[in-house]
């Protein structure tokens, strides 16, 4: 089934409205609302539903399992529901499906063929569900998701649609100072590991700021790129999941934080075992992928040296969106988290010249 662009959203949610806070808990699909968001599919016979725990709490997933195959039922989360937004999102993934691009495919209503559904005031998308594991920790998988953002990054330019582009022309040091700010006045204990986050992200600008390079939010990003959202099956990437934060954005900054997160080593309990450094293997095999894919995307000498700052800002941004309210990263102290982020970024900020060098040799 052709699925054609969403229909106009109702105007009672303009673009652009602001992000609304993550929920601290994982929310859950009722079946009252899964059997009348399922209603408006052509799905026959409905043999078995399964919650998915993974991904954006505030987003909840169930796999369903149906006379048309198993499909994944996903609620978008209050942050990512603007329906504008999400008609960009779908036009882009329909156009990077037409493109024989590995997104999971979005299924069309039965009766109007729209990409969504709009009920009691939330958004939902139903897609052919991908029977595949996120991306290991190797340089292969490393390297195979660095040619693969770039092929997206190649075949989403001059992307149009009729649907407004979301943006935010906020600085990270903005952003960065506004989390901490509003983080450190409900927990003051957190102070000294915010400091120093913040003291990261005022060099990183700054020194962006020396380096002229232009900042201006003027092509599609995927916006979200860590190794949950490539999926792989036998060595192969068969998907490409979870457009919530595409939008308008930075190429740079895409590849940086695709880098961090590629490379980032830790993930225990305990944040004070973290080690500093990142996997260098699987950072410059990212790069490589990047820089040596079949569509290329031109790096240049100023966007290689920009990269380490670019990485310390998307590590501290992140880091700053990891504590929830309770003053806690998931599982673990707010503080020995935020600890364990700025020793990784002092890690970056001392090595930046030896990676750029190595991002020189690596290819271009």
């Amino acid at each position: 089934m052709d699925v054609p662009p969403p229909p106009p959203p109702p105007p009672d949610r303009p673009a652009g409205t602001a992000p609304r806070p993550r929920p601290p808990e994982r929310e859950q699909l009722s079946t009252p609302e899964i059997n009348a968001v399922l209603s408006r599919y052509e799905l026959g016979k409905v043999s078995a539903v399964h919650e998915v725990r993974a991904g954006d709490p505030g987003a909840p997933k169930a796999l369903i399992e149906s006379a048309r195959g198993s499909v994944l039922l996903k609620r978008r989360s209050r942050a990512c529901d603007d329906p504008y937004m999400v008609a960009f999102q779908h036009s882009l993934q329909l156009r990077l499906e037409s493109s024989g691009y590995p997104v999971a495919p979005l299924l069309g209503t039965r009766d109007e063929n729209n990409s969504m559904v709009q009920l009691d005031g939330r958004v939902y998308e139903l897609f052919h569900y991908i029977n595949a594991k996120p991306a290991d920790t190797s340089p292969v998988s490393a390297e195979i998701a660095g040619g693969a953002l770039a092929r997206l990054h190649h075949l989403s330019r001059g992307h149009r649609s009729a649907w407004t582009a979301p943006e935010d022309r906020s600085t990270a040091l903005e952003r960065v100072r506004r989390r901490m700010d509003r983080m450190t006045s409900v927990h003051a204990a957190l102070e000294p590991a915010c400091a120093r986050l913040v003291a990261l992200s005022d060099w990183a600008h700054h020194a962006l700021l020396r380096l002229g390079l232009d900042r201006s939010p003027s092509r599609v990003i995927h916006g979200d790129w860590h190794p949950g959202n490539t999926l792989f099956r036998d060595g192969r990437l068969v998907g490409v999941i979870d457009f919530d934060a595409a939008r308008l954005g930075e190429l740079a900054c895409d590849l940086a934080q695709g880098l961090v997160q590629f490379s980032l080593v830790g993930g225990g309990d305990d944040p004070d075992a973290w080690p500093d450094a990142p996997d260098t293997d699987r950072l410059l095999a990212m790069w490589r992928g990047y820089a040596s894919a079949d569509d290329p995307v031109t790096i240049g000498a100023r966007t290689r040296e920009a990269m380490p700052l670019l990485m310390v800002e998307t590590l501290v941004k992140e880091a700053a969106a990891g504590v929830g309210t309770d003053g806690r990263a998931g599982r673990r102290p707010g503080l020995a988290f935020l600890a364990a982020i700025a020793r990784k970024g002092e890690w970056l900020e001392s090595n930046a010249q030896s990676l750029v060098r190595a991002f020189d040799g690596a290819g271009a």
